[in-house]
């Protein structure tokens, strides 16, 4: 289990270089209780070795899986990575979890273009680069509300005293790869090359099959699907060339599994899927780093307007899941990129259905690829 100095306040661990017996108590006794809460089976904390920077969970053997379970989405939701080695006596089951020293990617000074950063999700992720000294550059069609989030960024900026910056610019992004290039090169000259692409904009439209006019699949391709090949086209030469980036798809649960309603929506996410595993492969000789995130149920205004127009029996489907703030989401996802990670999936059905869908994904860690064959 793994917590860099940055993020000990957000959980009340002290702020300091070392990590100690109790910070160790501390950070497992607040992983299982909010993920298993009062279902929790009893456990006991083995001796914690501060030079080797281990600890260990000791259960009942019976209670191994949904203790192992609890640690990984622990690590995985909040970004904080588990090293577990599991050893069995007799029928207790001792967890030897280990903290890592890899220093976690920095986003101070770097410059981030967000698709649809407006709102939402979009404008969550524009909210902690600033905080993290990355400076922005916001892409969406509402002059109005782009000035009034950078407005806001700018003056955040400000009271971090980090000297990033956000910067504005209103286009559609389903126009042209000419136009989105012309675009990207402004927001270049304004704020130097971008070392970070958030593929963002999208947008759901539903319904059966039957009652869907053909029209909506191609605006559905194009919005989803192809502004995001065209923004990545327009930076990937110049990361390729520098070997430095990080682009990120942020995609959907429908595009893991196949959802009732979304043969429009679904068929886009599924492309931009196998799209950006196939550039995985290819930038991966040029340190160029491509991530997807998969957000769950999120209360933005985008979602909202969703509803409204949602058929009952995806109402129902939806119903069954949660609802996550833009800000969590946007959290979790900057967490992931500083580790290196590919997939961002978030909450425990995330993570399940992450596993599930994995198929020829790439997967840094030994644990969730050995859940994903399992």
């Amino acid at each position: 289990m793994f917590m860099n100095v940055g993020n000990y306040r957000e959980f009340g661990v002290p702020l300091k270089g070392t990590f100690t017996g109790h910070d160790f108590e501390v950070l497992v006794n607040e992983a299982i209780r909010l993920i298993l809460g009062q279902t929790a089976p009893n456990y006991s904390l083995g001796p914690f070795n501060e030079i080797e920077r281990k600890g260990s969970v000791i259960v009942q053997a019976s209670d191994v899986n949904l203790i192992w379970a609890a640690l990984s989405v622990y690590g995985r939701f909040f970004g904080k990575p588990i090293a577990l080695h599991f050893n069995s006596v007799g029928f207790l089951a001792r967890f030897y979890i280990s903290l890592p020293r890899k220093k976690p990617l920095s986003f101070e000074g770097k410059h981030a273009f967000i698709t649809g950063g407006s709102k939402g999700i979009g404008k969550a992720i524009a909210v902690a680069l600033i905080r993290r000294g990355c400076s922005v550059s916001l892409a969406a069609r509402n002059v109005e509300q782009l000035e009034l989030v950078c407005n806001e960024l700018n003056v955040l900026a400000k009271t971090e005293k980090n000297g990033a910056v956000a910067k504005y610019y209103s286009v559609d992004v389903t126009s042209t790869y000419n136009v989105l290039k012309t675009v990207v090169e402004e927001a270049e000259n304004e704020l130097g090359d971008i070392n970070i692409l958030v593929n963002n904009a999208g947008y759901a439209m539903q319904g059966a099959f039957d009652s869907v006019d053909i029209s909506v699949y191609e605006e559905q391709m194009c919005l989803n699907f192809l502004s995001a090949v065209y923004m990545t086209k327009a930076v990937v030469s110049k990361m390729k060339k520098s070997r430095e980036g990080q682009i990120i798809f942020v995609n959907s649960a429908a595009g893991q599994c196949p959802i009732w309603g979304y043969t429009a929506y679904g068929a886009t996410k599924f492309a931009l899927r196998g799209f950006a595993e196939a550039l995985y492969m290819e930038l991966l000789p040029y340190n160029v780093q491509v991530s997807v995130i998969y957000p769950p149920n999120t209360n933005t205004e985008g979602y909202q307007r969703e509803i409204l127009t949602m058929p009952e029996e995806l109402k129902e489907i939806s119903g069954t899941a949660g609802l996550f703030k833009p800000e969590t989401v946007a959290e979790c996802l900057i967490c992931n990129l500083s580790r290196g990670n590919y997939h961002t999936c978030i909450g425990l059905e995330g993570m399940a259905l992450g596993i599930l869908s994995a198929g020829g994904a790439p997967e840094k860690s030994f644990l969730q690829a050995a859940a994903q064959v399992i």
